[in-house]
Order: C-alpha cells, then sequence, then structure tokens
C-alpha cells in the first residue's frame, strides 16, 4: 500500500508542471476529481450560456429586441414604445404560401413567441448544467483535496512526504477494517457513497444535455432537432453571396422581419398587421447554430464519459488499467496486490469499488 501512494505522488508531481494552464478547471489545491466532460458541462457550457444571455440583454449594442412600424390607422391611439411593447407580449409570425393537392394555394402562419423568453431560457439552462457538479460537490465533500494536502506541490520536503504517506496508507487501511467488523462488505465502505454520487453526476449530465435538446426543440416551435443540418446542407448556406430567392433555414427559425397583428388596435376595427424588426434574431440565428453543433456533441461525449464509469462499476480488471493510465510509474504486479490480492487471514484483501475510485481519484 506504501509503495502505492509512492507512485501516486510521483504522478501527481509530474502531472502538475503539465497542466498549470488548467488551474481554473481544477479545485484550490489544483486536484482533479472530475471528468474532462463534467467540466465541459458546469464550466464551458455553463459560461457559454450566460455569456448568450447577456448579449441578448445588451441593447445598447444590438438595438431594442423589436422596432415595429406605425400604421396611420394607429398612430393617435399608441405610441412607438406601447407598439413595441404590445407586439413583443403578444408574439409576430411570418406567413408560409404552402400548395394544395388540387393546385390551389393557401397561406399557413407561423407564430413565433420564443424571443421575448430567450433570456431567461438560456440562464434556466445554464443554471441545469450545473446542478450535478453541485451534487457531485456534496458526495465527495473535499475527501480527495483532504487526502492529497501537501502532497500536491512540485517540491515536498521528504519527511513530510513520508509522513503523508504514511497517513494515506493508515486511511485506507482503517477505513477497510472498519467496513469489514461492521459486517458492510466489498461494495460499500466508510466513503461508500463516492462512486455512487460519481455515476449519479454523470447520468444527470447525460439527462440533462439530452433534456435540453428536447427542451430547445419544443422551445423554438419544433425547429432545433435538425436545425444545424438543414442549414450546413441549404442552397443558402452554399451560395452565401447569392441574390436569388433561397429558402434560408435560419430566417425560418429565426426570421429577422416579421408581422405582427394588431386587429386590437386599429380605430376601423379592420384586421390589419404591421410589419416588425426582430434585431435579436439576427444574433440570435448564430447563437441556436452552435448551441446545436455543441449540445450534440457533447450528447456524444457524455454517452462516452458514461460508459467508462459503466465499465469502471461493472469490470474489476478495469480499474487497474484506469488508475494505471493515470500513474505509470506504479507496476501492474503492486496495484493488483492492493486492489486484488489475497486477504490476511481474517479479512478480504480485495478492494471495494468505492475504494478503487477514490485511488483512481488520487492518481489523477
Amino acid at each position: 500500500m506504501f509503495q502505492l501512494f509512492g507512485s501516486l505522488k510521483t504522478a501527481i508531481e509530474s502531472h502538475q508542471q503539465s497542466t498549470q494552464s488548467q488551474s481554473s478547471s481544477k479545485n484550490s489545491s489544483g486536484v482533479i476529481t472530475e471528468s474532462t466532460v463534467s467540466r465541459l458541462h458546469y464550466q464551458l457550457t455553463f459560461f457559454t450560456l450566460i455569456s448568450f444571455s447577456l448579449l441578448l440583454t445588451a441593447n445598447q449594442y444590438f438595438g431594442e429586441p423589436i422596432h415595429c412600424a406605425k400604421k396611420a390607422t394607429i398612430a393617435t391611439v399608441i405610441d412607438q414604445k406601447l407598439l413595441n411593447a404590445y407586439c413583443l407580449v403578444h408574439s409576430t409570425f411570418t406567413e408560409v404560401q404552402t400548395q394544395g393537392i388540387n393546385g390551389t394555394s393557401s397561406t399557413t402562419r407561423i407564430y413565433h413567441r420564443y424571443y421575448q423568453w430567450m433570456t431567461i431560457a438560456l440562464f434556466l439552462q445554464a443554471i441545469a448544467f450545473y446542478v450535478p457538479h453541485y451534487i457531485w460537490g456534496q458526495f465527495e465533500g473535499g475527501l480527495v483535496e483532504n487526502l492529497v494536502s501537501g502532497l500536491e506541490q512540485p517540491i515536498v520536503d521528504p519527511e513530510l512526504r513520508t509522513a503523508k504517506l504514511h497517513q494515506l496508507t493508515a486511511f485506507f487501511e482503517r477505513t477497510r477494517k472498519l467496513a469489514n467488523s461492521k459486517g458492510i462488505g466489498r461494495g460499500v465502505d466508510s466513503h461508500g457513497r463516492l462512486f455512487a454520487g460519481h455515476l449519479l453526476s454523470e447520468v444527470l449530465n447525460l439527462l440533462n444535455v439530452l433534456g435540453q435538446i428536447v427542451f430547445l426543440d419544443r422551445f423554438l416551435g419544433g425547429q432545433f432537432f435538425g436545425y444545424g443540418w438543414r442549414v450546413v446542407t441549404s442552397q443558402q448556406w452554399k451560395l452565401p453571396f447569392s441574390s436569388s430567392a433561397l429558402s434560408d433555414p435560419m430566417l425560418e427559425v429565426f426570421p429577422s422581419v416579421a408581422k405582427c397583428a394588431m386587429d386590437s388596435l386599429d380605430q376601423n376595427n379592420t384586421s390589419s398587421h404591421t410589419v416588425c424588426l426582430l434585431a435579436e434574431n439576427i444574433l440570435a440565428e448564430k447563437m441556436y447554430l452552435f448551441l446545436w453543433f455543441w449540445l450534440y456533441a457533447l450528447l456524444l461525449a457524455t454517452v462516452c464519459s458514461l460508459a467508462f464509469s459503466t465499465a469502471f462499476l461493472l469490470r474489476p480488471s478495469a480499474r487497474s488499467t484506469f488508475i494505471r493510465h493515470h500513474c505509470r510509474l506504479l507496476s501492474r504486479h503492486c496495484l493488483d496486490e492492493v486492489l486484488f490480492g489475497a486477504g490476511d487471514g481474517n479479512h478480504s484483501r480485495s478492494s471495494s469499488l468505492n475504494e478503487a475510485f477514490l485511488l483512481y481519484l488520487l492518481a489523477k
């Protein structure tokens, strides 16, 4: 056990210098307790969504979210600001000509009700990406940071290093004996919720990114699932400087010009509408195109990360491989002795799932 922690310490020291630029993705002592994919969720995706939300509120740079043209019939009834607010609340629409089977054409209205909620929706989405990280923090509770405290520095006093390694060894031996004395068994020990918390956070990450994709599709009126694919395969995308009236999928979902029904505002009580400029959609179409590619890529990465956790759970031999990946100086014989060695006559020496996972976190 002492040899194992000596090798873990060497791996921590060599890994420390090569990851200084990634200090923002670690806790205060430089100890990594989550996978790269998890950090993509609660760091990169979180801050991206918050940034998008703030950009959409920057009216001084992109203008008002909606600006509608006044008609003569309502000029004396409502001022410009109230007209804009009315159309913002009651939503706008675009008209699409559809061809019937018998050759007749009809006009279909497509209402766009999302734009007044985009800022709030992006903020709430960002919070959702942070929740699994928070839950994992409640399970881990700073255990790894406390165990490696004093060993994460590039240069450590030899006597302090030896004393700390003895403490680590005593900690594992004590918790193993405690688990055996209570008859808890191999699967659970004093830090028995550790892997369960990790697995829960991984599952929540997967459910969250799936839920985000479904939510955005409902939020954008069923237009998000294939949004990016339609954009990259459209003729408008292939010929960006063409002046021909080709269909643009980005304008179909995020029109920059739309109509607003003003039946209740018209003095003559006739059906009428006005034209509105949706300045935010010029920015939103690019934001949601990026989110389409990012969320699907993140979904694939999250599935792979969960597959890793499943292998760690179901295949004890994989645990040794994963630990040695971060601790190459450690011999397989030494690690296997700790994880799968024969007992001392009274207790099983076989390491529990949670103990092996804790060793993996220390090796990182």
